[in-house]
């Protein structure tokens, strides 16, 4: 039987940590995910994949959504070996 490859299943745990805190700071601002993809044009399923932690983001979608949170992606990944089980990551 053939296997697929699923890309959300091939996520890095540091970017569920960045999912993680995407969607509280895109809740804490009262901000739909439609309204999040308007402001950032990165799409709406992109955002729930990200947020999910089933989606890698690039560099570039990082700072388009942080942008429009009114956070820096420092500010995001602050902390990121503690989210990780003390797992240090080097970027």
């Amino acid at each position: 039987m053939a296997k697929f490859l699923h890309l959300e299943d091939m996520a890095s745990p540091l970017a569920g940590v960045f999912g993680q805190r995407l969607k509280a700071k895109r809740q804490e601002r009262k901000l739909t995910i439609a309204r999040l993809s308007e402001a950032t044009a990165v799409a709406v399923s992109h955002i729930s994949l990200l947020e999910r932690g089933k989606g890698n983001p690039t560099l570039s979608t990082m700072e388009a959504l942080c942008a429009a949170l009114d956070v820096s992606v420092s500010e995001m990944r602050a902390g990121d070996s503690e989210d990780l089980g003390g797992m240090t990551v080097r970027i």
